[in-house]
């Protein structure tokens, strides 16, 4: 089965080809990855295991001597084990890219540098593959293979954002919200904002309108001591989710970054918001994944809905003049793919 030296493998599912929905119904829960890591190094599926999920990927990382490892029926066990359904599994099957070795390689190290970003050159994602790899390395999970090939995919994005004009003005759903609440407001400071959830989404947009110099900002969290927690250090006000909710019709842009599995903004409360403030618009956006506005929502009579799309198309208008920095990025990905390839899979059989 073996050839003696343990081959990269990954499987997953990103927001090009599966869709925010799907990706949200297959995200694995932060605190069942470490688990679910575990159970497949148990079980013998995989001598290393790494799970990679955010809003806009779920990708599974293996490490195995079977050169004719089962990428599939290794990430159906995981779904299994961390309570998903079959159907979700055939989804997501539907759905999935499987890569192995040097183009596995390249892929994660594209990833962390932010040219497989729905924002492309957006920086969260070079946090949350450092902190994937930080959570499995702690845990045991990690050994010859993904330990080089995080650690270089980390030297990589940091190479990518020092040398190439790719991410160019430290882009983040953060501050491609904050701009976009600028093009809704010519004055965005005097809007009244309504900020929910305190993820890192949460986080990055309250850091941007504070920057901006946003006064009238209100945060809400299902955890009312994180809605306390991010008000305070971003000098905003706070309030309880379903307060909030009930007095939407109080605020003109809404920025949704709730992890709630269903939309918080139901079709009824948009439709009993606007009509309590006849004349004036309500713009909503919606960085959820799943979508945290039901989309009837759009088709409310002065309820503006804005998406991750929406967001992804003005963040990327200008990528056209950053071509050649993309192609340089390419290249030096590729160049250290090759590499990390050579030295794990080529020369240790000799």
């Amino acid at each position: 089965m073996g050839d003696g030296i343990a081959h990269l493998f990954v499987v997953g599912i990103a927001h090009g080809d599966a869709g925010e929905k799907l990706v949200g119904e297959c995200g694995i829960a932060r605190e069942s990855r470490s688990e679910a890591e575990e159970f497949a190094i148990g079980k013998g599926i995989a001598e290393e295991a790494l799970i990679l999920s955010t809003c806009n990927r779920v990708e599974f990382y293996f490490a195995s001597k079977n050169k004719n490892f089962d990428f599939l029926d290794a990430a159906r066990q995981l779904f299994l084990f961390s309570g998903k359904k079959p159907k979700t599994y055939l989804d997501f099957k539907n759905s999935a890219f499987a890569l192995c070795d040097e183009d596995a390689v390249e892929h994660i190290f594209s990833v962390a540098s932010g040219l497989k970003s729905q924002i492309t050159g957006e920086t969260e994602i070079f946090g949350q593959v450092k902190d994937a790899y930080a959570r499995a390395f702690e845990s045991g999970h990690c050994g010859q293979v993904l330990n080089r090939v995080f650690q270089k995919a980390a030297q990589c994005g940091k190479w990518i954002r020092t040398n190439t004009e790719v991410g160019r003005g430290k882009i983040t759903i953060g501050s491609v919200s904050a701009e976009l609440a600028a093009r809704i407001f010519e004055d965005e400071k005097s809007a009244s904002i309504l900020l929910l959830g305190s993820g890192e989404a949460g986080k990055s947009v309250a850091e941007a309108l504070y920057v901006r110099g946003c006064k009238d900002v209100t945060v809400a969290s299902r955890t009312r001591e994180n809605a306390m927690r991010l008000a305070e250090s971003s000098d905003m006000k706070y309030e309880d989710f379903s307060d909030a909710l009930a007095e939407l019709e109080n605020f003109d842009i809404v920025i949704c970054a709730s992890a709630s599995p269903t939309p918080p903004l139901s079709l009824e409360i948009v439709e009993e918001a606007a009509k309590r403030r006849p004349g004036k618009s309500v713009f909503i956006i919606d960085l959820g994944v799943p979508r945290n506005c039901d989309p009837a929502c759009e088709a409310i009579e002065g309820v503006y809905v804005y998406t991750l799309d929406d967001l992804s198309r003005i963040a990327n208008k200008n990528l056209d003049s950053r071509k050649s920095e993309m192609e340089k990025a390419k290249a030096e990905i590729r160049r250290r793919a090759e590499n990390l390839t050579k030295k794990l899979f080529v020369e240790s059989q000799q």
